[in-house]
């Protein structure tokens, strides 16, 4: 493993989206509360299946909403027609925002926590708002800024040679190897860049990002937020009896978790049953990747394997705990 390698973050570009969203709203552009068809109209109107007697009646799909994985889109795998659409890589994101806000709900915003797609609506926010490519912002707004030089949605082809092969763990629990050298689509820039996914980063740049955050939103005297927005994004800001399901407990060691703008968010350190503090936060992505931020001990931890599946073992939990135990006060 290179000390410079290049790793796929996939979900880990979720944070990443959430800072750009609170730029924008310490701006002043939008209030969280705000229906996300205001500003974008091709979702207006979207509603779950009729729902039946003492059920909550729905509303539109806010901002906040989007934030918090509460906003009624179905996860990955629920919904064929949403799937299809997602998975489509002719449509830009624009037409693909047309397309879901065709589609229904799956349940009534606000009412569960179902992870999927929201965020990629964030980020075609960030491009209704801003009037500029999600990519164009992010590097101005946040990479540039922090110097997150080698952070991008795609690796140019010069620099293929430090991107570590990916794996995978198959149905019998074995793992094998999926590419052992970057895809060709991985060296050029989506037809739509998304914000749940697809970045590329490094252990430095991502170290910077997550120290932005612990600094209570500055870096090196360049301000990305301010420290009352961290403050705030860093709730719990799940809605009276919404948690995160029990699979995501025992999956991915999120029992105890609630979530806050873009992040999970330690509430219960005996429910977690890992070690650490409460307000720990940070996010994971699909191939493994993992980073905790512990504003207590002023600590951030990250874990960069390149796994598909990784939750098939307990790596994250078992990392969690050889960080927290090496803390001798």
């Amino acid at each position: 493993m290179r000390p410079d390698a290049i790793f796929r973050m996939a979900s880990m570009t979720k944070p990443i989206t959430s800072v750009a969203v609170m730029i924008l709203f310490e701006e002043g552009h939008f209030q969280l509360g705000d229906p996300v068809s205001w500003y974008l109209p091709a979702m207006a109107g979207m509603q779950p299946p009729t729902p039946g007697a003492g059920e909550p009646e729905s509303r539109e799909i806010t901002i906040l909403d989007l934030l918090t994985h509460t906003s009624g889109l179905p996860r990955s795998g629920e919904d064929s027609r949403h799937d299809q659409v997602w998975g489509n890589p002719d449509l830009t994101l624009q037409e693909i925002i047309a397309e879901i806000g065709q589609q229904p709900l799956a349940y009534p915003p606000g009412t569960e926590w179902r992870y999927g797609r929201a965020t990629d609506i964030l980020g075609y926010l960030v491009e209704a708002v801003s009037d500029k490519p999600l990519p164009e912002f992010l590097e101005e707004r946040i990479f540039r800024p922090l110097g997150m030089e080698d952070t991008g949605f795609f690796v140019p082809e010069a620099e293929a040679h430090r991107v570590p092969a990916a794996y995978r763990v198959n149905q019998e629990g074995d793992t094998e190897e999926l590419w052992p050298t970057l895809r060709a689509r991985e060296t050029r820039m989506p037809r739509a860049p998304r914000g749940a996914g697809g970045l590329f980063s490094t252990v430095h740049d991502y170290l910077r990002f997550s120290q932005m955050l612990l600094n209570s939103g500055v870096l090196d005297g360049i301000r990305i937020l301010s420290p009352e927005t961290v403050e705030f994004m860093l709730l719990d800001h799940l809605p009276n009896g919404v948690a995160l399901p029990d699979e995501f407990g025992l999956r991915y060691g999120l029992s105890g978790y609630g979530f806050g703008l873009g992040v999970r968010v330690r509430v219960d350190v005996a429910e977690s049953q890992i070690l650490g503090n409460p307000g720990e936060f940070g996010w994971g992505g699909a191939y493994g990747t993992y980073f905790l931020v512990d504003p207590k001990e002023e600590l951030i931890a990250m874990f960069f394997p390149q796994l598909q599946g990784s939750a098939f073992f307990p790596i994250r939990r078992q990392f969690n705990n050889a960080v927290y135990q090496t803390i001798i006060r």
